[in-house]
């Protein structure tokens, strides 16, 4: 249910035992808003095919199971990771200031950080500009940027040194050996990568497959673009977002190179991201937030009452008050 999914769940594994993607067939009687049958890609199965090895024997095992024929055309990405390895470059003095992103920022920004000691690792919770960092006693391990509960967002990380923390894991040796197959042989291996849900998909203009196979590449460069690694100067990026000259920063060269030598697809295509024109703070936008909540947790089968909603709505104007 944490998902948004209700249904049963089976993995699909291939030869090694290697887990190649989940498979979740949802519960009519339960949900109504979701697609029937919804597939989530292993990392482990990507490594070991390739993407388009392993969608296409998705495509195959679907048509089999179901009885017709699976293409891109009738499949519909809710979730994408669009990602890029780095190697040779060494990330770890970087933080959430060094950037000019595309995440939405609070009109009032605190300076207070929360910090959890996890052994030698620190966890740093900046609620505010809702980003948060891994970090060992010496560098970065992991930043994100923007609310893993939202339709976008960011994250840069060590490739090399998650994959140290699971040495024997069969995912993790999947892995080692693609990343030395295609030549990532340094000690600096780091992994930038969006998570791009449904809602912003759908302001791209995907819908099927096929949508994002032929536009992918030009949208992760968008979003590279507007999340802009600004280098690690922090005092002349500082100066520059305090006189609002911040846009006129120009890219750090490994963003830029970044950038330019994406191809996965191998498609250039001009994109443009279309948002909804709810005004913050309308009576419309907050309309469409409460009904859209409603709908969610109907779905989840909590039967609510027509007086337990009336019931809420006082609740709520009472804690206001």
């Amino acid at each position: 249910k944490k998902n948004g999914f209700i249904g049963g769940w089976y993995s699909h594994i291939g030869r090694e035992k290697i887990p190649l993607f989940r498979i979740g067939f949802k519960n009519p009687d339960k949900q109504k808003q979701v697609k029937n049958v919804f597939v989530q890609f292993e990392a482990s199965g990507i490594y070991s095919l390739g993407f388009y090895g392993l969608l296409e024997y998705v495509k195959m095992e679907l048509s089999t199971l179901l009885g017709y024929e699976v293409t891109n055309d009738n499949l519909f990405p809710s979730r994408v990771d669009l990602n890029a390895f780095v190697d040779g470059f060494d990330f770890g003095a970087i933080s959430k200031e060094m950037f000019r992103h595309c995440f939405k920022r609070p009109t009032e920004i605190s300076d207070t950080v929360n910090y959890i000691n996890q052994d030698d690792l620190q966890y740093a919770i900046d609620n505010d500009l809702k980003s948060f960092e891994f970090s060992s006693r010496s560098s970065i391990e992991t930043l994100y940027l923007g609310d893993r509960s939202s339709p976008l967002y960011f994250k840069i990380y060590d490739k090399k040194k998650e994959l140290l923390n699971s040495p024997h894991a069969l995912s993790a040796m999947v892995k080692r050996n693609f990343l030395d197959s295609q030549g990532f042989k340094s000690d600096h291996v780091w992994n930038a990568e969006f998570t791009i849900k449904r809602a912003v998909l759908l302001q791209y203009g995907v819908e099927t497959l096929t949508h994002l196979l032929i536009s992918a590449g030009s949208i992760f460069k968008d979003l590279m673009s507007r999340n802009a690694f600004l280098g690690f100067d922090l005092e002349n990026i500082s100066k520059n977002r305090l006189n609002k000259n911040i846009s006129k920063l120009p890219l750090h060269p490994i963003w830029e190179k970044i950038i330019s030598d994406y191809n996965f697809c191998n498609y250039d295509v001009d994109v443009q991201r279309v948002y909804k024109t709810y005004k913050l703070g309308s009576k419309q936008h907050s309309i469409a937030v409460i009904l859209r909540e409603l709908k969610r947790q109907i779905e989840f089968d909590q039967s609510f009452t027509l007086s337990e909603i009336t019931n809420l709505y006082y609740e709520s104007k009472n804690v206001l008050s």
